[in-house]
């Protein structure tokens, strides 16, 4: 085999390598089973374990759970009420309807609330189809023992139904 096949050969091995890489860029419905959540806590990085994240749509509650670990570390979103024509909720109190918790290590639970104009939340459906559901979320729940609240930020959330 000559240089020049030898080269082409190479090339043709590395773009057929670089074309069956993943696409992290693909628009989520296009990764099969893709589970995730994912956000900053106090300005660290926070991701769930896929095997940890749920969600579900029953009746009209969307619930969306994402924990790092079994016992701790766990976000729960739970929107009242879901209807796929509306793109954003506010979070607030669990007894008045959408509402977001995070579950820190000792059990201690923080939570929105609509009473406390420090302890709330948003939650922005990007995209939502019979197959998966993508988003955003920005939570400042409160601890109501303490009062010390978290800021969750840059959250975002992908589920292949």
């Amino acid at each position: 085999m000559n240089k020049v096949n030898l080269h082409l050969t190479a090339l043709f091995l590395l773009l057929l390598i670089s074309a069956c890489s993943e696409d992290t860029n693909a628009p989520v419905s296009e990764i099969p089973n893709y589970v995730h959540m994912k956000c900053d806590i106090d300005g660290i990085a926070w991701e769930s374990d896929s095997t940890i994240f749920r969600c579900s749509i029953d009746g009209p509650t969307l619930s969306l759970y994402g924990s790092k670990t079994q016992l701790s570390h766990a976000i729960a979103i739970y929107v009242r009420n879901f209807s796929p024509d509306v793109l954003n909720y506010e979070l607030g109190d669990s007894r008045y309807g959408n509402y977001a918790e995070y579950t820190a290590d000792g059990g201690i639970v923080f939570s929105t609330s609509l009473t406390d104009d420090n302890a709330k939340g948003n939650i922005e459906i990007i995209e939502y189809t019979d197959t998966y559901i993508k988003g955003r979320f920005s939570i400042t729940p409160m601890d109501n023992e303490s009062g010390n609240i978290l800021q969750i930020k840059n959250g975002t959330f992908y589920y292949i139904f």
